[in-house]
């Protein structure tokens, strides 16, 4: 195995899963929600509206793919960043919560994301949030390791499975 790894270590299309079950351990809602903590906490105890929350859980699934779908260079996928930034500019912008500067907020969800969990190379394909009166009352998330085009697509359109705040 690990001869096999060192000669495929140059495709950027080849990721290994030496463990699955140590990369599954924890359920990936529960780590997204751990990525994106600080301000969720931030959020609930400000009365935040339920909107605010979804977009807040869409900008740490959109920090999360970023992450998770860097290439073997060390590169991250340029329009996931860019998509990232301008939606937390557009949130920070928007939030009746002092929240700070926009692009700071996705580029620090970014770098939560290798410091927590850059070794959890999951792909988040659809968040539910399931919404209880106040607030939500949970998340589910569905993931994968398949590096294929429908996954990789499915990243890419993931900020289109929520709708965007309505104010």
């Amino acid at each position: 195995m690990e001869r096999l790894q060192q000669e495929l270590a140059g495709d950027s299309r080849t990721f290994f899963v030496v463990d699955p079950a140590a990369a599954i351990q924890t359920k990936a809602s529960d780590r997204l929600e751990a990525l994106i903590e600080p301000w969720l906490s931030l959020l609930q105890a400000e009365g935040a509206e339920v909107a605010d929350l979804h977009e807040l859980f869409l900008l740490g699934a959109l920090a999360w793919n970023a992450q998770s779908l860097t290439d073997s260079r060390g590169e991250e996928p340029q329009d996931l960043v860019e998509q990232l930034v301008s939606r937390a500019r557009w949130f920070v912008e928007d939030a009746e919560i002092d929240l700070g500067d926009g692009e700071l907020l996705g580029l620090r969800l970014l770098q939560r994301k290798w410091d927590l969990f850059g070794d959890d190379r999951r792909i988040l394909v659809r968040l539910v949030i399931e919404e209880a009166s106040p607030g939500w009352a949970g998340l589910s998330v569905a993931s994968t390791l398949s590096r294929g085009g429908a996954a990789v697509r499915a990243a890419r359109e993931l900020s289109r499975t929520l709708l965007p705040l309505a104010r």
